[in-house]
């Protein structure tokens, strides 16, 4: 608009009808901010890294072949939802740009005694996702696992299990969307 003004002032001052050409005429527009595709997606692949746990892929959670759902969440916002074997999990994510990071999540909890009545041991696990989209429908990233236990049988209910316990893994995954 200022262009336009600036343009008008600036003419023919000797002739009366003053003329415009559109196509001179910008505008200056943000443009849209990046958003994925709203819907299900399907995860493709669940390789698991940095395994301190002595976890085998099997028992990681390891999501090749999931269903999640990305939801719109607003202000540069998703939720991703989760639809595994272990039930349901929402995770509230930031989006930069191609970016995202999500809200660590407590996905495991685990009372020692409800395995034997002797033992004093809380088994907890906690996910972080994060990662980037290459584009709208294709996202890969990466889940960090966090075990812990407290409780004064934590080492023997441990050993009992061959796991090493605080300990952790990466579970790397990409997604496509699927539709819905």
């Amino acid at each position: 608009m200022i262009r336009l003004l600036f343009a008008l002032s600036c003419g023919d001052k000797d002739n009366d009808s003053a003329s415009t050409d559109d196509s001179e005429v910008t505008h200056d527009s943000e443009p849209e901010p990046f958003a994925p595709t709203w819907g299900d997606w399907l995860t493709v692949d669940g390789e698991t890294t940095d395994d301190t746990c002595n976890f085998e892929d099997d028992d990681t959670g390891a999501p090749g072949g999931s269903t999640i759902t990305l939801a719109d969440a607003g202000e540069g916002a998703f939720t991703v939802t989760v639809q595994g074997d272990e039930g349901v999990q929402t995770f509230t994510c930031a989006l930069s740009e191609m970016d995202f990071s999500c809200d660590t999540q407590t996905v495991l909890t685990i009372d020692a005694s409800d395995l034997d009545p002797e033992w004093d041991a809380i088994i907890t696990g906690t996910a972080t996702p994060m990662g980037s989209f290459s584009d709208e429908n294709t996202m890969s990233g990466q889940q960090v696992v966090e075990t812990t236990c407290a409780g004064e049988d934590c080492e023997e209910v441990a050993t009992t299990a061959g796991l090493t316990i605080p300990c952790g893994f990466t579970l790397n995954f990409t997604a496509t969307y699927s539709g819905g």
